[in-house]
């Protein structure tokens, strides 16, 4: 990977030791095969939250999502008052990380190959994006950037029996 020596390197030397500590974790985590490095989602429609509307010749659709089951981008939240009401300063510093930005990329290399293999390339009949003329890895990242998006899962609303 064109960013192994970049595994256990900070963004700035203000970096705390906390983070140093979480990004050599997450090292080991990535050259680790048995553990899982993406989350691959697959919904049908066309997702509200994307920055580019729905094109206006594309009836049914399915979206293929990307993340990073270990994301190594770190934002912050601060309080400005003391007053609840008063909305909090978030910054989440996406893409912040190099690796971040280089293992999305990969990530969205991957689900074209996904979608370009039996049995989805049998019902699919194009792709939207990322764009059909994306080839390098610098358009892969270009993409990345432009279509970066934050999901969630929610908890504690679904009741689990052992």
């Amino acid at each position: 990977m064109a960013g192994g020596q970049c595994l256990t390197s900070t963004n700035s030397s203000s970096t705390s030791s906390r983070v140093e500590k979480q990004h050599k974790l997450q090292s080991t985590r990535l050259q680790d095969p048995t553990l899982p490095l993406l989350q691959v989602s697959l919904a049908e429609g066309y997702p509200p939250f994307l920055a580019v509307p729905k094109p206006s010749d594309v009836k049914d659709s399915i979206v293929m999502t990307v993340g990073l089951a270990v994301p190594w981008s770190r934002g912050s939240v601060h309080i400005k008052s003391a007053f609840p009401s008063d909305t909090t300063d978030i910054d989440p510093s996406h893409l912040s990380h190099p690796l971040h930005l280089e293992l999305l990329a990969l990530a969205n290399q991957y689900s074209r190959k996904l979608t370009t293999t039996r049995p989805l390339s049998a019902i699919i009949q194009r792709q939207v994006f990322p764009p059909q003329n994306a080839s390098t890895e610098e358009d892969f990242k270009k993409h990345t950037r432009e279509m970066l998006a934050t999901f969630f899962h929610p908890s504690e609303h679904v009741r689990y029996y052992a």
